[in-house]
């Protein structure tokens, strides 16, 4: 039988499709009988999913721009300081 911490050490193996079918078939038997493991995966797969679908947004231009001036005046400042 199967302990917890040996199942936890498989899940990032399962969710990538890593396992042999042996070993998924032995993790999947585990999670039907132990509850907070079970709860684990589906959190874990509910991340994966959740971060997938995150959606990354881009600077404007002027972001940029007024980003790369602050930067400059700020490392100016620093190296006149650093003298």
């Amino acid at each position: 039988m199967m302990t917890c911490e040996k199942a936890v050490g498989m899940v990032l193996d399962l969710l990538e499709g890593a396992l042999s079918p042996a070993r998924r078939r032995a993790l999947e038997e585990h999670l039907r009988l132990c509850d907070p493991c079970d709860r684990l995966v589906e959190s874990y797969k509910r991340t994966t999913e959740l971060c997938r679908g995150a959606i990354v947004q881009q600077a404007s231009p002027e972001f940029g721009e007024r980003l790369l001036s602050f930067l400059r005046r700020h490392a100016l400042h620093s190296d006149s300081n650093s003298r």
